[in-house]
Parts: C-alpha cells; structure tokens; sequence
C-alpha cells in the first residue's frame, strides 16, 4: 500500500471509530455488558464505514489529483528528459556573467583611454607652458639686449664727447690758463702745462675705456691673459666706464674693500673686467628704484676674499631694501660670462683669483689725514682707502699734525665748522669741488675715485713734522694713575717735568722754579686747584699756563675756573693727541682758538680693552698696572662713598665721588664711569633721591665689574715681572 493510501485510510477510519463509540456508548445495558453479537456488529459497520469512505477520497479526490499533477509533469518534461529549468537558469547565469564582465572589460578600457588622453592632454599643456615661457624668455631676452645695446651706445657716445671735450681744450693750450669754464669732464686746476698733461692722461684713458666699450658692443670675447691687479683699482676703472649712468646728483657708488682682501691679485684681468662692467650694468639697468625713487641710493660695491681663493664682488645698499636683479632679465652677454669660470651665487659675482705676495706700496706712510663726508658708506670707503695706503686716518680735526682731508662738499655745514681750525697751508682733496676752487693746496679728486690717482697725489705730500721744545712742565694730583700717565705722555714729547701730590707742594715748587707749563687738578687735597691758582697768579708777575684738570665739571664749573685763572680747563684722562694740542695751544701758540668738544656715540661696554690701551699709550703693561690699582682700591672707594651718603656728610660725599671719577677715567671701564660721572653730576646740583637712585646704579656697576675682574684677571696677558713669571 502506498504511504499516501495508508494516510487516507487513517484519515477515513477515524470518523468510524467515533461512530462506533458513540454507538457502544448508547446501547450499553443498566449492567454495563453488551453482548458478543452486538460488539461485532458494531466492528463491522465501522470496517465497513471506513471502507466506503477511504474509497471515495481515494477515487473523487486522490486520483483525480494524481492525474492532473502527472499530467502536468509529463508536458513539463517531455522530450530530453534533462532539466530544462535548471539549463536555463544556468544559461541566463552564465549570459549574465558574460554581460558584466564584458562591462568591465569595456569600462576598463575606457578608463585607460580616459588616463592615456589625460597624460596627452597634460604634456600637450606643458608643451604649450613651455612655448610661452620660451617666447616671454626670447621677448626678455631681446629687451634686455635692447637695453644693454643702448646703454653701451650711450657710454660710447659720452666717453667720444669727452675725448673730443680735450682735444679741443689741447689745441687751445694758449687760452688755457684763462679759462673760467671746465671744458665737460675736466677734474683739474693747475697751470697750463699741467693741465695740458693731465688732459693728455684724460684723453688716453677715455680712448682705452671707448675700446672697450666697442668690443663689448660688439659682442668680442675678452683677451684670456692673467696679471697682478689692484683690487681698488678694478673697481674704480669699472665704476668709471658706468659714471655716466649713475652720475647724478646724491648718488654715491662707492667701493669696500674688506681688510682680508689681499692688496695684489691674479685674475684673467680682461675676463674678470667685462664680467664685473656687465654685473653692475645689469643691476643698475633692472633695479627699479633707481628710476622709480625720488631720492637717491647710497650703494657700495663690495669686495672681499675667499677661503677658496675666489674674489667675490656684492652690491651693498643702505638706503633701500633691495636685492640683486632676476637673472631671467639678464642680457645674453653676462649669461654667457658666468657659464665659464666665473659664477652668481644669491646676487655676488665669484671669479676665480689668487693672492700675490707683493712688497705693499704705502705712498701715504706718516701721513695724518681726515675724512669730512656726510654719506656713511663714502666715508667708510674713503677711511679704508687711506689706511690700505698707510694714512693714519684720524677723528680730530683739532689735532696740529694733520696733513691732508678729503672734503665730500666743501660747502657743507660740516666743512664750514671745520675749516676755521685747518691749517691754511693743509692739502685738501675735495671730492666735487662744487665752487671750483682753483687754490694750489687743494686738488680735484677724479669721479669716480681713482687707486692709482690718489696714491700719484700722497706721494707729492711731505708729512708734518712737529717740533716740540724742551719745556719745564709741573704737573699737580694726588692721584698715582693720574701723575703717572701724564709724565710718561710729556717726557715722551721730551719735556722735563716735575711732580707734585698736593696744593702745597705745588705751591712751594713754584715760588723755587719757574715752569713752562702747569698742569693742575682742581680737587686737592688741602689747598684745593683754584686756591693753588690764585696763590700762583698772585705771586708770580709773569706766571704760566695754568691747564686745570678734572674728571668732571659743569659750564658753570668750568666757567669759574677759568675766572679764577686757569687757562684751560681739560677733562681726565688726556690722550697723547688732545695732550699735544694743549702744549701747542698754550706754548706755541697761545692765541689760538679753543678745542671743540668731540662728539663719540658708542655703546657702553663693562670693559673697554682697546680705549684702555688708547690711554695708556699702547703700552699693555701700564694699562695692566692702572687696572690693577683701580680694582684694589675700588671696595674702599666704594664704602667711602656709601657711608658719606648714609651720614649725609655732602662735602665728603663730593670729595670721595671725584676722587672716583678721576680714576676711572684711565682705565676703560665705560659702564662704570658713565654711572660715576653722573652721581657726580647728581651731587652737585639734584636732590637726594636722584643721588639715590644713581648711587645703587654705581653700586651695581661696581659689583658687575668686580665680578668680572675675578673671572678675568689678566685682560692684557701675562705681564713680565708679574708673580708668575717671576
């Protein structure tokens, strides 16, 4: 039987059995026994029961069902006998894939087309980047070319005009001396046979710049041959080619020569001539504010010396923030000079060069000269100048050895309030010669500055040679640095001089000998400077110079001192070459007009090595020996001042606070006697709580530099006959 058929039966038979029972349930008797015939009967009609009803599910319901369903099936699969389903699932599975990946492949594909054209589409906009800057190159390219054609175009036409200038001046040598007019170009005023040499220099090296200038327009590499140069002297010649273009009122180019440069070099002169001409060309044909700005630059061309044994050549310039011109504007001219051995690096022309040792020509050897000039970078030009050629440039216009000064404007207030204390005699080298002097001391300087011009020029100088007479000279201080100092600087001079440490002794040397010359300091002890003056003048019909001298005083002070009789009053220390004005003032030359105060603006420093020399002479040993005294004393000094503020005790406080002032002045100590020199100032004329205020400031001062003589305590180096080298 068939699982489904035994279902059925089941399903039928149940209804029977429920019959069945009710019907037991109905026929049982009061005893609750049926009987066997009626039990079986019962079982029949039940088989009976379900029979009929299985068999009419099986045939009204089974059976059709069976059929529709075998039907259904046979038409779904009839034919192959596979499973046409599944095939087809299978075939639209596999289509399906076929499609995506056949769309990946082409979006792939395009995607690579997509990046390829990218790439193309890039380097053509390179390309097309690259043409541009190529044609805005070759348009800057011409430009720059244009303007380095007609620059050298116009040089060649001025330094013609000038050839011709003196020519003509040459052919009129007989009207010569009578000129009022300079013919254009001309620097000098002399007589007519001098003057017809140096136009004949004028024109020779005219012809030699015009030369040049044609061989650079035409574009004719340099010769290659190699000698021994001053670097001052290239830099001026090629600086000369350029004066027409940066000679204008207010425009100063000068040169800078730093002191490591050697004074001879060896370079491939003509290569290094045109690359430097080209260099400053292109900066002052592209530097903007050049022709932008009202004003004008102040500029320097500086020069130092490598390591490597390259000569380098930079633009300095103090009155703009400026920077060497892009070199994407330079003309093809200097491009191709710095691809050969020379190079720009960040703005500074580097050539190739060699130090020669060489005897250096000091054709300005014990000369004493002064710079005038207001430019800064002219002066430090000009002062360096002088010293590379052996002058001792100095600051003081008073001193009585001066033998030459370079004047950048003659009628400048500062020449003004100089020239009256210049000796009528001095040879002055004016710089423009704006009122065209025509004096035979004073000499036009060629523009711009010429080496060789300026050496020609101090070897024509003879230099000033003082004469000092032996005179008996009293010098009165109760200081020992003070007495000490000042008798080494005048027994140097060859005076005979005598010592004194107090009023009265000076007093009594005076009434046995008669003295030249007194030196006299104001705060004695005892009999103080002015009484000692007034006991003198009283005394003595003809008496002598009296210079007082103090480590401070006020324009009252000084005003009655000079009442009181005193010639001069000078302040503490006195340097050899304010020393010798005096003696000439006072010996030599009693008429004559009073020293102007020097002006020095410089940073305070704790201690000063090169002013603590200046004032000891040069002499190590001496400036040692004043430090030292200066050093033991001051905690002493220090306590007396402290204790006569504390007691209020104002003529002690005075005294004590000289007394200090005084000595410091001879050691280099700058911060510690700006602080002494003003409680001085304090104590004589403010208040208390000034007095304070500037007294902690010494305190401090004194302590900082105790501090540091404890951590240096031989600036000068060992000294012969100290404890440990004895």
């Amino acid at each position: 039987m068939k699982k489904i058929q035994k279902e059925i039966f089941l399903i039928a038979s149940l209804p029977s059995l429920v019959i069945v029972v009710f019907a037991l349930a109905s026929a049982m008797p009061e005893n609750g026994r049926l009987g066997p015939v009626l039990v079986i009967s019962f079982i029949l009609l039940s088989i009976a029961a379900t029979l009929y009803l299985g068999y009419q599910i099986q045939s009204k319901l089974i059976n059709p069902l069976e059929e529709t369903i075998s039907g259904l099936y046979q038409k779904t699969h009839a034919g192959s006998g596979t499973d046409k389903l599944r095939e087809l699932s299978l075939a639209l599975d596999t289509y399906i894939s076929h499609l995506e990946q056949d769309f990946e492949d082409k979006q792939e594909k395009l995607t690579n087309e997509s990046f390829t054209l990218q790439k193309k589409v890039a380097e053509l906009e390179q390309q097309h980047s690259a043409l541009l800057d190529s044609f805005k190159s070759l348009d800057k390219d011409v430009s720059s070319d244009a303007l380095v054609a007609t620059a050298l175009r116009e040089l060649c036409l001025t330094t013609l005009k000038n050839i011709i200038g003196f020519t003509n001046r040459i052919n009129n040598a007989g009207t010569i001396s009578g000129m009022s007019d300079p013919v254009p170009g001309s620097t000098h005023f002399h007589t007519s046979s001098t003057d017809f040499n140096r136009c004949l220099g004028e024109i020779t090296q005219a012809a030699r710049s015009l030369v040049f200038l044609i061989q650079e327009a035409g574009n004719i590499w340099p010769a290659s041959d190699k000698c021994d140069v001053d670097p001052w002297q290239i830099a001026d010649d090629t600086l000369e080619l350029l004066d027409p273009l940066i000679n204008r009122p207010g425009c100063n180019v000068s040169v800078r020569i730093s002191k490591s440069c050697p004074t001879m070099l060896n370079v491939t002169i003509g290569e290094l001539r045109c690359a430097l001409f080209h260099y400053l060309l292109h900066y002052f044909l592209h530097n903007q504010f050049l022709t932008t700005q009202e004003q004008n630059p102040d500029l320097a061309l500086e020069v130092t010396f490598s390591a490597e044994n390259r000569l380098i050549f930079a633009i300095a310039d103090e009155s703009y923030p400026s920077s060497y011109p892009s070199m994407t504007k330079a003309s093809a001219r200097l491009l191709q000079l710095t691809r050969q051995k020379m190079t720009l690096e960040n703005g500074s022309l580097c050539v190739p060069a060699k130090a020669v040792t060489a005897s250096q020509e000091l054709p300005g050897k014990n000369l004493t000269g002064i710079v005038i000039c207001e430019s800064i970078l002219q002066r430090q030009s000009l002062h360096s100048r002088l010293t590379q050629l052996g002058v001792q440039v100095v600051d003081d216009f008073k001193t009585t050895k001066l033998d030459l000064c370079i004047v950048d404007d003659e009628t400048g207030e500062a020449f003004k309030a100089v020239q009256p204390y210049l000796k009528p005699d001095l040879n002055l080298f004016l710089l423009n010669n704006k009122t065209l002097h025509q004096r035979q001391n004073w000499h036009q300087l060629r523009r711009p500055l010429d080496q060789n011009e300026l050496k020609q020029l101090l070897k024509t100088i003879e230099p000033t040679v003082q004469q000092y007479q032996n005179h008996e000279v009293l010098i009165v201080d109760d200081n020992e640095a003070n007495l000490r100092l000042l008798e080494l600087q005048l027994q140097e001079l060859g005076h005979s001089v005598t010592k004194a440490t107090d009023g009265r002794e000076a007093v009594d040397l005076c009434n046995q000998h008669q003295f030249d010359l007194i030196f006299l300091d104001i705060q004695l002890p005892g009999i103080d400077g002015i009484e000692v003056t007034r006991i003198i003048r009283e005394r003595q019909a003809i008496a002598p110079p009296i210079v007082g001298l103090t480590a401070h005083a006020t324009r009252e002070e000084r005003q009655s001192y000079l009442e009181a009789g005193m010639s001069e009053v000078v302040l503490k220390p006195i340097r050899m070459e304010k020393l010798k004005t005096v003696l000439y003032r006072q010996i030599n030359l009693p008429d004559a007009k009073p020293a102007l105060p020097a002006v020095r603006i410089q940073e305070l420093s704790l201690f000063d090595h090169s002013s603590s020399l200046s004032v000891a002479n040069k002499r190590p040993a001496l400036a040692a020996e004043f430090l030292q005294i200066l050093i033991s004393n001051l905690p002493a000094d220090r306590d007396q001042i402290n204790r006569a503020f504390r007691t209020r005790d104002s003529t002690a406080l005075k005294a004590s606070v000289h007394k200090l002032n005084g000595a410091v002045k001879y050691c280099g100590v700058p911060r510690l006697a700006n602080a002494i020199d003003k409680l001085e100032s304090i104590v004589k004329t403010s208040s208390e709580d000034h007095a304070r205020r500037a007294l902690d400031l010494l305190n401090g001062e004194i302590g900082s530099l105790l501090s540091w003589y404890g951590e240096n305590p031989e600036p000068f180096g060992k000294q012969p006959g100290s404890a440990e080298n004895t």
